[in-house]
Formats: structure tokens, sequence, C-alpha cells
């Protein structure tokens, strides 16, 4: 979902641009390289890299344009200096939409280091400071320009500028690095992969070796690598390996996408046992996604995997009790299942389970 995109901040930007940057705009556009949009934070490490140093750009140099309006110094041209300066200080402390600003510049080098380091990256892989600086600054003219154009900030065409979904992209990042954003790959035991990350990487066994380059802990992130350990391993009959081998295929990730070679290697693991294979399994009968929908074969699955204790197949259950699909509709049922998925960890039924409770059920 989009979050707000408008801050005081540039509320203030907005009042100070009153004449003077539309022919400052114009000359810019002819000399900057285009940057393309910011994608959103994924498990996918190299991107968010990549998005890191461009929100961290996209703040640094609104704080600049900000510094640079209200103090009407002309020298567009050395954000650096300015970065590098006492002044920054001071003009982070001008409000707390600054501040917090300021704060999460510092967040997004850090996090962005820490990822180049892991996965042996470099911002001149990509864009130069200043090529990154000049479109960000562009940009932001572009906004506040409109802005008075426009009298009302929230119109519908300053809704389509893409710093508008830049700015709003940044906030996922901002969640990001704070840990408040799960992009990886669902994992049952967060706990024991770290303890596993932290072992002699050539002593793992090969599906701990194939979830280190998912991951990208100790090796940079490869998935066609994951695949190929995983496949070594799932054609030995290794119900694991064989379905988080499912996963890759059904996401496309290391593998050309292919709901019918993950329901394949999703089979075999649930006819093993593998409960993440037997949600996985009812999740595509449930939604008819390479197989024909079938409620009744969904919600089987799901039984058996929440006989293991499996949450999300408890929370599922529940849903399906909720709604009427495969069973009977009944909704003390679907309350003691989101309950138990509650229980397991899951928070959706706890969510769930309070709702149906305060409409006292």
């Amino acid at each position: 979902m989009k979050k707000p995109f408008l801050t005081l901040s540039f509320i203030l930007l907005t009042l100070l641009v009153l004449g003077g940057c539309s022919s400052e705009n114009e000359d810019l556009k002819t000399k900057i390289e285009d940057i393309p949009l910011i994608m959103p934070p994924s498990d996918l490490l190299k991107g968010n890299y990549i998005g890191l140093i461009q929100c961290k750009s996209l703040y640094e140099n609104h704080l600049f344009t900000v510094y640079r309006l209200l103090s009407e110094v002309d020298n567009k041209d050395h954000s650096q200096e300015f970065l590098e300066s006492e002044e920054l200080k001071k003009w982070c402390d001008i409000s707390d939409d600054q501040k917090i600003r300021c704060g999460y510049i510092e967040k997004f080098k850090e996090k962005s280091n820490e990822l180049a380091i892991s996965q042996d990256l470099s911002r001149e892989d990509f864009w130069r400071e200043k090529d990154l600086a000049e479109f960000y600054a562009y940009k932001t003219y572009e906004f506040a320009t409109m802005a008075i154009e426009e009298e009302e900030l929230g119109s519908e065409r300053i809704a389509k500028l893409q710093i508008s979904d830049d700015l709003s992209t940044c906030m996922d990042y901002r969640d990001y690095v704070d840990g408040n954003l799960n992009v990886g790959i669902e994992v049952d035991n967060p706990e024991q992969l770290e303890e596993v990350s932290k072992k002699d990487f050539n002593e793992l066994s090969l599906n701990d070796q194939a979830m280190m380059y998912i991951y990208g802990k100790g090796v940079k992130q490869d998935f066609k690598e994951a695949v190929r350990l995983f496949s070594i391993m799932a054609e030995e009959g290794d119900e694991y390996a064989q379905a988080n081998l499912g996963l890759m295929y059904e996401d496309g990730k290391g593998v050309k996408q292919d709901y019918f070679e993950a329901i394949r290697w999703y089979r075999l693991a649930a006819d093993q046992g593998d409960a993440l294979a037997q949600v996985a399994l009812g999740e595509a009968y449930f939604n008819g996604q390479g197989i024909k929908q079938d409620y009744s074969e969904a919600i089987k699955l799901y039984r058996l995997a929440a006989d293991q204790g499996n949450g999300k197949a408890q929370f599922y259950i529940g849903g399906m009790y909720a709604g009427g699909q495969g069973v009977r509709q009944d909704v003390k049922m679907a309350k003691e299942y989101f309950g138990k998925a509650c229980d397991r960890g899951f928070q959706g039924g706890c969510d769930m389970y309070r709702i149906i409770n305060e409409m006292g059920i």
C-alpha cells in the first residue's frame, strides 16, 4: 500500500520556490542522466542495495535543496560540500521531519555498505554519485514547480510524478532498515538459519549451502546455485530439498517460473510428510494455480500440515471455515483454528481471533 508522500519539509519547499526554478529545471533537464524508478525492497539483495543508494541520494538532495532555498545560496553543484560540512546538523534540526530524514540517510548508508561488503557490490557498478545527485535535484524542483502550478499539493498530476512513487518506496526502505519489513523467503526457524550461517560453509550440507546462497549469508546471493544444490538433493529423495525446489520453481528464482514443475516437487515432498510442501500444494489447489481448483483437496492438505503444528496451515483452515470453502461454514471452528495459529506465532491468526472474539462469538 502506498504511503503518503507529502511532508512538512516538502510543503515548506513548495512555498519557498515562488519563481525562477523553471528555467533552471529546463537547463538541468538537458544534462542529467535518467535514473529509473526506485524498486521496492525484496529478497533480491542487489536490488535492495540499488534502492538504498537511490533513497540515500534522494533524501540528501532534498535536504540540500531546502538549504539552498532558505539560504539563497546559488551553488547547486556543491551538495557534497554541504553534506560534509558543519552546516548539515543545523539543517537536520530545522524540523522533526528533517531530523528523521537525516537519521535515515545514515541508516541507508549503513545498510548499503553492509550489502556492498556481503555481496561484493559497488556504487560505481550502477551510477556515479554526481548523476544521482543531479537527477534527484531536478526531480525535487519539478515537484515544487508543479505544486505551485496546481495550487493543490494532492493533485493527480503530482501523484503521477516519479518522485512521488520514489518517496513512497523510500518509506518501505525505512521499514526495511528498521527490520520491520519481511522481504525474504519464508523461514520456519530463522534462529536455526542464523546459527547455520555462522558455521564453515564447506562443512554445511548441500541443503544448508543452498539456503546460504538464497539469503546471501557468507556468500554472494545466487539463486541459480541454490537451485542446482537443491536439485541434487531433491533427486535423491530429500523432502526438504524437494519442497524448496518447488518454491524456487513457483517464484521463478534461479529458474524459469513453472507452476507445473513446482507442483510436481511439492507433491513428492508432501507425500513424505513435509509440512511446508503440504501447505504450498494446498495453496495451489485453493487458488487453482497450475492445477484444477479444489477446496476439498486444499483443506485436506492444510489439515496434514496443521496436525504438525504449522501455523499458516491452521490459519488457512480457519479462513476456510469462516468462508465456508470446502467445509460447512462454522465461525466457532474458524475461531478455534485462528487461535491455534496465534499460539504458533502466526500474527494473522491472532488478528482474526480478536476480531471474532469482539463479535461475541
